[in-house]
């Protein structure tokens, strides 16, 4: 895995916990730890600490040893490894001595394997964790699979050679299949199936909304943070502050309240402040929404490259107090953030599947997206939610005011995503599918 736990690799805990649950014993490592900026703040990080064996840096006698043993100890292993480099290079990857460059790593990797009686190694994504994993694979006669859960044209190049020695590939979604069996070998379609990431339901349900944070005014308690439009959240205007586990949240306050007094609508979104999960969208669209009369309140939780230049569009179009940058929250806190809100809504641009989707959909939240790839297979278009095209600011203010005005509307689609998130996108099932693959493949070595 690479740098693991990173702040968006719950999806990743969710199948290691799925595979183990399925019996298989599941040893972890990664490329290196994740840095201060990106390291997991989610309640599994405690429970990983100590399990996970990281390849980088490397102690300075495992460079000595590797520098003395791999040219006179395995040579033909070396050889092979400088013709996997050059045809990497050959199909668009990395020129051979970057490639060679992680032989180091991969030594380091495949030592640690035999030690650990590892025959089998599961790569998260076709990237450089999957050169290290391959190389190591030639050194020490490891078999490798992979799962591929963004655009295949994302990952260095060198595809058509990086899967040809895949035991296994997985992807995420439906398109992806259909990419493969398109632009690929068919032996490597043939080996190719669809394995979901998802969430766990029995986590992320419903519950009772509001009940696990304690709400309060700016100086003062507010009232049930479940109440929702004509409720009592937001009567005495100013800012909210979310208190959960000791963390404290300030979120928008509810001063602009309707014509008729009405709590505003509660936006939430989650995703990397990044140009193209097009939270710049979503602020244009409340802007139409705020000037055509609608009370409405927009949190936007996440972090990323692109936080000052969002926060000074919110700015300009005069959302301050009605739209606010939340920051990068732990799982648990999204959670339950979640359940405070009222509509869910992802202007992404583009989304290989859209497992944010499916944590909304899990805990009852209808949703308006947009049609991206992975959320057309994830939404289901007028049963759990609304999708527009993407970068239609026009249509997803529209769609957002649709839903804003049918309470009883909202209602029906998160119950009929809740239907969805428990029977297509439980991770155990994806995890499932993983763990007879692999026991398929060990089982033709024995």
């Amino acid at each position: 895995m690479p740098e693991f736990p990173g702040h968006t690799h719950s999806w990743l805990w969710r199948e290691i916990c799925g595979l183990r649950e399925t019996g298989l014993e599941v040893k972890l490592a990664s490329t290196r730890v994740p840095g201060p900026r990106d390291y997991a703040r989610h309640a599994f990080v405690a429970e990983v600490k100590g399990q996970i064996f990281y390849l980088w840096p490397p102690a300075v006698a495992d460079v000595l040893t590797a520098l003395l043993v791999l040219p006179f100890r395995y040579p033909l292993r070396m050889l092979h490894s400088g013709r996997y480099a050059y045809r990497i290079q050959r199909d668009g990857g990395a020129n051979m001595l970057r490639t060679l460059a992680l032989l180091l790593p991969a030594w380091r990797f495949g030592r640690w394997c035999r030690a650990q009686g590892i025959r089998h190694v599961h790569v998260a994504t076709p990237a450089n964790s999957l050169l290290i994993a391959q190389l190591a694979g030639i050194l020490f006669d490891l078999t490798t699979d992979v799962t591929i859960n963004a655009k295949l044209e994302w990952w260095g190049g060198a595809m058509h050679e990086k899967l040809s020695r895949c035991a296994r590939i997985f992807v995420v979604a439906d398109w992806m299949l259909r990419q493969i069996q398109r632009e690929f070998a068919p032996a490597i379609a043939a080996r190719t199936r669809v394995a979901r990431h998802g969430v766990d339901p029995h986590l992320w349900n419903p519950g009772e909304r509001g009940t696990e944070w304690e709400i309060e005014k700016a100086g003062e308690k507010g009232g049930d943070p479940d109440t929702k439009h004509g409720g009592s959240m937001g009567d005495q205007g100013g800012v909210d502050k979310i208190k959960r586990g000791g963390n404290e949240i300030e979120r928008c306050g509810d001063e602009n309240q309707g014509e008729k007094g009405e709590s505003p609508l509660r936006v939430v979104t989650v995703g990397r402040l990044h140009p193209s999960k097009g939270h710049q969208d979503l602020l244009h669209a409340t802007a139409m929404l705020v000037a055509r009369g609608c009370s409405l309140r927009v949190e936007i939780a996440g972090g990323g490259p692109y936080s000052a230049e969002l926060e000074a569009l919110i700015a300009s179009l005069g959302l301050t107090g009605i739209a606010k940058l939340l920051g990068p929250l732990s799982e648990e806190a999204v959670r339950d953030l979640l359940r405070t809100g009222d509509l869910f809504v992802v202007a992404s641009h583009a989304e290989a599947l859209g497992v944010v989707y499916m944590e909304a959909m899990a805990l009852g939240l209808p949703v308006v997206g947009t049609t991206t790839d992975g959320a057309l297979e994830v939404v289901e278009q007028g049963g759990s939610g609304l999708l527009v095209a993407p970068g239609d600011v026009a249509a997803l203010a529209a769609a957002i005011e649709e839903l804003a005005d049918d309470p009883e509307r909202r209602r029906a689609f998160g119950a009929r995503g809740r239907e969805r998130a428990e029977a297509l996108f439980d991770s155990r099932i994806g995890a499932g599918i993983v763990s007879r693959e692999i026991a398929a493949i060990l089982s033709t070595e024995t």
